[in-house]
């Protein structure tokens, strides 16, 4: 393994209409080059065995990686995973932790059923409360000791779209499962966290409220954001989830990926390595610009966030922070995530970081993050961070990564291809 040393939301009107089966099973996208093709096969071998259902943590969440994790500079020697060993570990992530009651127990569903390895916790939600409780370990239970967390699923009591799911009858279990989170930092939606960020303050607008995923980096851009304000406002945030879950955070991202802008990446380097933080996330995806189902609005923005990332990674070197080799996510948001896309968003990735020869002899394990955005539709005026849920949240959208998220055919694949799930704590 090579660790690197050091979302995006939707505006528009109000939810959709029911999506057709067209939508929610999206065409296979185009097929990869034919050296791609013929090659990945020799670093994703096909295993014989299958499995039935969703409920996979004991099966698909591996052991800690027994190597510490390497420094600035300081990649670990490239050598070829036995026969035995994962070629990708997998990091999902469910971001928007705490937006919603309805979101959290879509998350907390999806990580009962082995389809996410953690959360980004966003500390100025509307349940932020509450989600840091279900994700709080239990003082004597380990989060990958549990016994069977995925049984109600598989005898038919819930699951996605079959009414509140494993374990959960009405409403969400009140017992903490011990759910590896890190923070989801946030400059553009809803109110500050910092009390001495009061009305007249760079980084809000009329009400007290952030200025917006677009509003805050048209400040940003025209120098009217205080950057001081940026670290105070960091800051806060990094203490409430302290106080919130009673430990620092396994990582730390952006929402709308604010972390990467021009100016904010500085900052928000220097304060997690002030709170001992180590990892991130670059979201730069492979391919990215090739993917033609993306709407073109979406594109656009999610192209400008690529290009900031790729600018990110410097100044996050040169203040040690880490990430996965590769990430995966933009590509598959919302209706554009199936099967099939993750799976060639994979093999994208893999083609990006291994050398054709790396590939051809089976390749060293490479370790990438999948992030996503699961869960029920919000409805007000219990979701979002103080303005209420946006049009993307109330959509069937999120539904609809759920239930993808959890399809068999998806965990299938991983099995086949040698993939093993993984949080940060484990790198």
């Amino acid at each position: 393994m090579i660790l690197v040393p050091g979302g995006p939301g939707r505006s528009g009107g109000g939810p959709p209409p029911t999506p057709t089966l067209a939508l929610l099973h999206p065409a296979r996208p185009r097929p990869a080059s034919s050296w791609l093709r013929l090659n990945l096969a020799s670093f994703f071998p096909r295993a014989q065995e299958t499995v039935s259902g969703p409920s996979l943590r004991q099966t698909f969440i591996g052991p800690p990686h027994p190597g510490r994790p390497v420094g600035p500079g300081q990649p670990t020697p490239s050598r070829q995973p036995a026969m035995n060993e994962p070629r990708v570990r997998l990091i999902v992530t469910g971001d928007d932790f705490g937006y919603c009651p309805l979101r959290d127990r879509g998350l907390v569903e999806a990580f009962l059923a082995g389809a996410l390895t953690g959360v980004s916790l966003l500390v100025n939600g509307a349940s932020a409360d509450t989600a840091a409780q279900l994700a709080r370990r239990c003082p004597d239970l380990g989060w990958r000791q549990r016994k069977d967390p995925g049984k109600g699923m598989r005898q038919g009591q819930g699951g996605a779209g079959q009414g509140a799911g494993p374990g959960f009858p009405e409403r969400l279990d009140p017992r903490r499962h011990g759910i590896p989170a890190g923070l989801h930092a946030n400059l553009s939606e809803g109110r500050p966290v910092s009390p001495s960020l009061g009305s007249r303050a760079s980084l809000v607008g009329p009400g007290g409220f952030f200025l917006g995923k677009m509003g805050f980096r048209k400040a940003l851009a025209e120098g009217r954001v205080l950057l001081p304000e940026v670290r105070e406002e960091l800051r806060a945030q990094l203490s409430r989830f302290q106080n919130l879950l009673g430990q620092e955070p396994t990582h730390v991202d952006g929402h709308q990926h604010v972390h990467v802008l021009p100016g904010v990446r500085q900052v928000f380097a220097e304060v997690l390595r002030e709170h001992g933080v180590r990892y991130t996330r670059v979201p730069v995806e492979a391919g990215l610009c090739r993917c033609d189902w993306l709407e073109p609005q979406f594109r656009t923005f999610a192209l400008a966030v690529e290009e900031d990332a790729q600018a990110a990674k410097e100044e996050f070197e040169e203040l040690g922070l880490r990430w996965p080799d590769a990430y995966i996510g933009l590509s598959t948001m919302g209706k554009d995530m199936s099967v099939s896309r993750i799976e060639a968003a994979i093999d994208r990735a893999v083609e990006s970081v291994l050398s054709r020869e790396d590939i051809l002899q089976g390749g060293r394990a490479i370790t990438m993050e999948l992030m996503t955005h699961p869960g029920y539709p919000s409805v007000s005026p219990t979701s979002g961070c103080g303005e209420g849920p946006d049009a993307f949240s109330q959509s069937w959208e999120r539904l609809h990564e759920l239930q993808t998220l959890l399809d068999p055919a998806l965990h299938n694949s991983y099995r086949q291809r040698s993939i093993k799930l993984c949080a940060f704590e484990d790198l």
